[in-house]
């Protein structure tokens, strides 16, 4: 990495964000620099958020210097200050932890993008194509001459892919691959191996490498409104309620919505979106329905409702938080009548 900022020592997360930042505003990392930033990323997500703090920091002075050079002497922008662009673009894209590797003329581009427990972030890729990543998500995104593919290692992505007919656009989900030239969808890849895919707008394409009924089978089409479970067992399409599309995407406001939904399965949602497990402790709470909106954002005031507003306690166990029904309250005093709607 060159004389960079060397420290007597181990340096401190800070200088080493300091260190990468003056790094990659002298231009592209090589190889081994990108090996090596990934691994530092990799080890602690507060190295990704000092990243991006000192990366909109030095684009902050550059901007005041520019202003400055061009207050006292009106002139073209000398090489140095022509890479400050190239930081803002860093720093935006380092918000999601995500690190383009170009590899000049071949037309290749390579990036990673991964998000925290509770967080969601909007990546807008060279082509004008937007992913929006939900809570718990990975994404691999390689983009060559005849195609643009992401590979969802996990979680769930919203795509609004920008119309290139020589280019498809291609997620791939495990075995599932949903393809796509213009539109906007939605897939989510399940701990299980289920992947759920929404299409908003548009048409796309969906198969499944060895699910039965499909093997050898033209790929599943579907349309705008309509939702496609994904399993080892073939694919099974449905259409959803008008209603039911932006529900499906609110997380992008921070808020899941739930309309008469079994508590385990209130508590397994709303467990992406929190640091620390949030598990049903008695398996006769399956018979407790929750209806409301609840924010992505703060976990103890959707713990806080449930123990309000149900005959209910939460329990702080290790690193996790167990849910339990008050001792003396009835099985009908638990099930009240819904959660608040906020």
């Amino acid at each position: 990495m060159g004389e960079i900022l060397p420290f007597s020592g181990a340096p401190t997360p800070e200088q080493e964000a300091q260190r990468w930042i003056v790094r990659i505003d002298r231009g592209p990392l090589d190889p081994g620099e990108r090996g090596a930033l990934q691994a530092w990323l990799a080890q602690d997500p507060l190295h990704g958020r000092l990243l991006d703090e000192h990366a909109r920091l030095w684009h902050a002075a550059g901007k005041a210097r520019a202003v400055a050079n061009d207050a006292a002497a009106p002139q073209p922008a000398p090489a140095r200050r022509r890479r400050w662009p190239g930081v803002a673009a860093v720093a935006a894209s380092l918000a999601a932890l995500a690190i383009w590797f170009g590899m000049p003329g071949d037309g290749h581009r390579n990036l990673t993008l991964q998000t925290a427990a509770g967080q969601h972030q909007r990546v807008t890729l060279d082509d004008g194509s937007h992913i929006d990543l939900n809570t718990r998500t990975r994404a691999e995104v390689n983009y060559q001459p005849r195609r643009r593919q992401v590979v969802l290692v996990e979680g769930e992505g919203y795509f609004d892919v920008a119309k290139d007919g020589s280019r498809p656009f291609t997620v791939v989900a495990g075995a599932t691959t949903v393809r796509a030239v213009g539109t906007r969808f939605s897939v989510r890849r399940q701990a299980d191996g289920r992947v759920d895919v929404v299409v908003h707008e548009g048409v796309v394409e969906v198969s499944r490498a060895g699910a039965a009924p499909q093997a050898g089978k033209a790929p599943a089409r579907l349309e705008a409104g309509q939702a496609l479970a994904a399993t080892a067992a073939g694919l099974e399409t449905r259409t959803l309620a008008p209603e039911r599309l932006p529900q499906l995407l609110a997380w992008q406001q921070g808020r899941v919505n739930f309309d008469n939904a079994a508590l385990p399965a209130v508590l397994a949602e709303m467990s992406r979106y929190s640091e620390q497990p949030i598990l049903p402790g008695d398996a006769g709470l399956a018979s407790i329905r929750i209806s409301g909106s609840f924010s992505t954002r703060e976990t103890q005031a959707f713990l806080r409702t449930l123990e309000q507003a149900f005959a209910l306690k939460v329990e702080r166990r290790g690193d996790r938080y167990l849910v339990v029904a008050r001792i003396g309250a009835t099985r009908q005093d638990a099930a009240g009548s819904g959660g608040p709607r906020r």
